[in-house]
């Protein structure tokens, strides 16, 4: 079955209640910048896990770092030995994931890629993401996500 929104937020809401997770959900305004999602959550912008979709080396991969920082794309190629690296364009995440930029979930599992989160999230005791819409989010704990995605965990942020 082709990924869009619905499969989406079914998928992460199936892994929350199979998981027995408490779970906080929003809905809202669209929003497509982090900034505007921790704004109308009324949440800090470090605590929103920012979730962005790469192409390593000819494969998509997903980014996540906390709201407030941003890819060091040098560092993170370097740690993971990537040669090529480039953000994919709003069209591509569209085509290959039927998501629009800014509902985006920390979830590359959910989405069949492999995830990568900067260490810098750790010292959230609780994120807040878009779950697939840009009405919808949803709050967790940090630990529970990790458990859950099983991401690769790696020092490449930079204060934006």
């Amino acid at each position: 079955m082709p990924l869009n929104s619905d499969v989406v937020y079914k998928s992460i809401k199936k892994l929350l209640l199979e998981n027995n997770v408490s779970f906080k959900e929003f809905e809202h305004p669209a929003v497509r910048t982090s900034a505007d999602a921790a704004k109308i959550r009324g949440t800090d912008l470090k605590r929103g896990a920012k979730a962005l979709i790469f192409e390593a080396d000819k494969k998509p991969i997903m980014i996540v770092l906390p709201g407030n920082l941003k890819v060091d794309t040098k560092k993170f190629k370097t740690l993971y030995s990537i040669k090529d690296l480039r953000m994919l364009t709003p069209q591509e995440i569209l085509d290959q994931f039927g998501l629009e930029v800014g509902s985006i979930p920390p979830w590359g599992n959910v989405l069949g890629i492999p995830t990568y989160f900067d260490q810098a999230l750790l010292l959230n005791v609780v994120v807040d993401f878009n779950v697939g819409f840009l009405t919808k989010s949803m709050e967790i704990k940090y630990g529970v996500l990790e458990n859950i995605v099983k991401p690769i965990i790696g020092e490449f942020s930079v204060l934006k």
